[in-house]
């Protein structure tokens, strides 16, 4: 949707795209349980960037939570159910609270270590990520190890392998040619692809990575993944970097491969990986989680005169960290007693001295 000189969240339904894809997906997948058709469904949600109140993500939880199939006790999610793709972290028919998803001690296995690795006994020094890809229309394109696919940016396979080890903070920026997305011949190769990510555990067990998507829109009309509270936080699993198919407007353009009205793209995406505080599980981490702030541009202001119009800033980051509220309670509860152990020692000594 386009409101003066500000692009705002494009709604899909409004797409060539949708128009031809939703119908025939939404039949395949509710009446028919046809995978490839609800794998087409669940993407249309993905690039309705999973807005409450879309008639495709409504849809799409409804199959969901309506599905009857054996429960997985590995994946231990309602949101999980055999036949159907994994985009949402689900409790009962509702969203999963973000911090049973995200604190979840024990759900990795593996200790971290800076530079010793033992897979024996479960100790690594760096993280190995698998992600599955899909195609718009339905396609797995497959398992493949962590490589260039989440980035914009042009990247070193040094900077990656870096990126890898544990403890390491990287940020990489840049100024990307949005161009190159229109072009036929630079198009990179994660346009209009939807990927999935896994951590690998030291035993070969795969842990789902949730995406946290900054500007996702609620069914209240709220961005609850705006707020700092994690308990407000809508976790998804399935997201995209560059979708240029979503804004195609003209009617027959999604068949004919036309030009975008809007192209959207990761302006911002971060791995985060926390540090599990707890005593019983020193040395290890929490499953991590993505984070991805999403930007969209006119086709029209990408191929205009401007160089201004063309580029756009992009970065990606890895992050560690360690929640530190406990301690500094405990730091505070502590201070206070101290405090007080010296008031009292002072009192006793006043009244020793004044006999």
């Amino acid at each position: 949707m386009v409101v003066g000189d500000k692009v705002q969240s494009i709604v899909v339904s409004n797409s060539d795209t949708y128009h031809m894809l939703y119908t025939k997906a939404a039949v395949g997948c509710k009446l028919y349980n046809q995978i490839q058709q609800c794998q087409i469904l669940s993407n249309l949600c993905v690039l309705n960037m999973y807005t409450g109140d879309s008639n495709v993500c409504r849809l799409v939880k409804d199959i969901i939570s309506t599905k009857q199939t054996d429960t997985n006790t590995f994946y231990s999610d309602d949101g999980y159910k055999q036949g159907m793709p994994w985009i949402y972290y689900m409790q009962g028919t509702t969203t999963k609270n973000a911090v049973n998803v995200l604190h979840d001690s024990g759900r990795v296995k593996f200790r971290a270590s800076f530079s010793y690795v033992n897979k024996e006994f479960g100790i690594v020094k760096s993280l190995k990520f698998k992600i599955a890809k899909y195609d718009l229309v339905g396609n797995f394109r497959g398992f493949e190890d962590f490589n260039h696919q989440l980035f914009i940016c042009k990247t070193s396979n040094e900077m990656i392998e870096k990126l890898m080890s544990i403890g390491t903070t990287m940020i990489n920026t840049c100024s990307f040619d949005l161009s190159k997305v229109l072009s036929a011949t630079e198009a990179p190769q994660n346009m209009n692809m939807f990927y999935e990510v896994y951590l690998e555990d030291y035993n070969g067990d795969l842990i789902d990575v949730p995406v946290k998507i900054k500007n996702l829109v609620n069914e209240f009309n709220d961005e609850p993944n705006m707020l700092p509270d994690m308990t407000e936080w809508e976790l998804v699993r399935r997201f995209f970097v560059i979708d240029t198919k979503s804004g195609i407007g003209n009617p027959g353009g999604f068949k004919l491969g036309s030009t975008p009205e809007i192209v959207r793209y990761a302006k911002e995406l971060s791995i985060k990986v926390e540090l599990d505080p707890n005593a019983e599980y020193n040395e290890m981490i929490f499953p991590p989680y993505i984070e991805v702030m999403y930007e969209e541009k006119r086709s029209s202001d990408i191929l205009g005169s401007t160089a201004t119009g063309k580029l756009a800033d992009i970065s990606f980051k890895s992050e560690y960290f360690m929640e530190t509220t406990g301690f500094w309670d405990l730091a505070r509860t502590l201070f206070i007693i101290l405090i007080s152990f010296f008031v009292v020692i002072i009192l006793v000594k006043i009244v020793i001295d004044s006999r």
